[in-house]
């Protein structure tokens, strides 16, 4: 079942106004729920820093600190011992001690030491109105005496309610959720809007590009990564509208090349066949050659389709370099010298590479038949291998028309024109540099490229290591 998706609008406004109300929820917890814990754990913490402070004088036996110390307003403090009698002081408080008989002194003492030595009890007071109740808290220590005997320190303090702050507090409270929360909901908008607004629009754009509109422009407008998303999509755009003009025109091409030779087998066969006399071994030829060249090209296509996909594999073995390329130049040498093209090879010694023969053999094929189709009146191409650095490099040089700098990235396409006219190579099918480059990135360690200068001529190049 097809779940439908939220937008990113709704997501930023749930988002905001969720983390809004979890801040809510927390200041509820901590000014409402857990005030009145929160003052008891400070209070409790302030009386056992003056217990400490007493604890230690008495220990001393210095009355004068003690009385000192003692004097808190907020606090009473009562030392017990039989000899030492009651110290009792407090200023205007006065403590629950002093509600305390002899008999429950002596058995908090007993529960004191039962404990370790001190004791926490609390203690509620009478009624404050109809709604809030005094509470005390009572710390008792056991203070050993430098003479053997033993004090009890009590130390009482009260626990202001807290419940008629806390109702004050919940009233502002209130308040100040409802109108953070008002704002929340606005600001949630706005900036919902202002995030989701460049995100629909770019989306509406790329609903064009989908639909074919390729020359559709996206806007990124208010953040870095929407403007980032922007330039990527205008690229893409770009790409593919180049990529169907190259599919177009591959489409014209290939079929421009099958037509070609399908009309001269089908021309030639029927004068063969309705004319006396015509059945020739010249016209045969004619119909022998383009049914190889129909071929060539049907399985260039596919060589290029596999080497693309990945799905042909190359097989690396130790093959002369140097004696494949002079098969290859005497081979393509035999069918260009009718049209006067001279090929010259150039190479000082014989050198072996690791590779694929059957394919390196396809790429020096393709080179050439590249350069006697382009090379122009001179009619000579030179093939140089050079050795430099363990690497050997086998340059294809033609001396014809040459390449606009703008039109060398685009050369290894399928069907790419530098001149904007197809035309009908010498030998071939069109497809030779896409399968070059095709192969060559197949090989490891392969670099290849092209120096052209418009007037000057061309000059392809490949690189392999040398074998060890």
């Amino acid at each position: 079942m097809k779940h439908r998706q939220i937008s990113i609008k709704l997501k930023i406004f749930f988002y905001l106004i969720g983390f809004c109300v979890l801040l809510l929820l927390i200041l509820w917890l901590f000014q409402i729920i857990l005030l009145n814990s929160f003052y008891k754990q400070i209070k409790l913490s302030q009386i056992k820093r003056e217990t400490a402070s007493i604890e230690y004088y008495i220990r001393e036996n210095d009355m004068e600190k003690l009385t000192e110390v003692i004097m808190q307003e907020d606090l009473y403090v009562e030392i017990w011992r039989d000899r030492f009698g009651t110290v009792l002081t407090g200023g205007t408080y006065s403590g629950v001690q002093t509600k305390l008989t002899y008999e429950q002194k002596e058995s908090i003492l007993i529960q004191a030491k039962d404990d370790g030595g001190t004791l926490i009890k609390h203690y509620l007071g009478k009624p404050l109105g109809q709604r809030y109740t005094q509470e005390s808290i009572l710390y008792t220590v056991l203070v050993p005496g430098s003479d053997g005997t033993e004090a009890l320190l009590m130390v009482s303090a009260v626990i202001s309610p807290v419940d008629a702050t806390v109702d004050t507090l919940r009233v502002q409270l209130f308040y100040i959720s409802t109108i953070m929360l008002a704002l929340s909901v606005g600001l949630a908008i706005l900036i919902a809007r202002r995030v989701s607004a460049p995100i629909e629009k770019l989306n509406r754009s790329a609903l064009e590009l989908g639909a074919g509109n390729y020359d559709v422009e996206f806007h990124g407008e208010g953040y870095r990564e929407i403007k980032a998303l922007s330039d990527t999509l205008n690229h893409a755009a770009g790409e593919l509208g180049n990529t169907e003009k190259l599919r177009q025109e591959l489409i014209a091409n290939v079929s421009h090349d099958l037509r070609t030779p399908l009309t001269l087998i089908t021309g030639y066969g029927e004068m063969i066949r309705d004319l006396p006399g015509e059945n020739t071994s010249e016209n045969m030829q004619v119909i022998i050659d383009e049914s190889k060249r129909l071929t060539s090209l049907v399985n260039n296509l596919l060589d290029l389709s596999r080497l693309q996909s990945g799905t042909q594999k190359i097989r690396r073995e130790l093959f002369s370099l140097t004696t494949t390329t002079r098969d290859i130049i005497r081979r393509v040498f035999e069918f260009s010298r009718k049209d006067g093209h001279e090929i010259l090879f150039e190479q000082d010694q014989e050198v072996s590479v690791y590779g694929d023969p059957d394919r390196i053999s396809q790429v020096i094929y393709n080179l050439l038949i590249n350069a006697v189709t382009h090379t122009g009146a001179s009619r000579q191409v030179i093939v140089r291998q050079m050795l430099e650095n363990g690497r050997v490099t086998l340059l294809v040089i033609d001396q014809g028309e040459g390449i606009p700098a703008e039109d060398l990235p685009h050369i290894w396409d399928r069907y790419y024109r530098v001149d904007k006219v197809h035309k009908r190579a010498v030998a071939g099918s069109g497809l030779g540099l896409s399968i070059v480059k095709a192969v060559l990135e197949q090989h490891p360690d392969v670099e290849f490229g092209v120096e052209s200068t418009v007037g000057q001529g061309s000059t392809f190049w490949f690189s392999l290591p040398l074998s060890c």
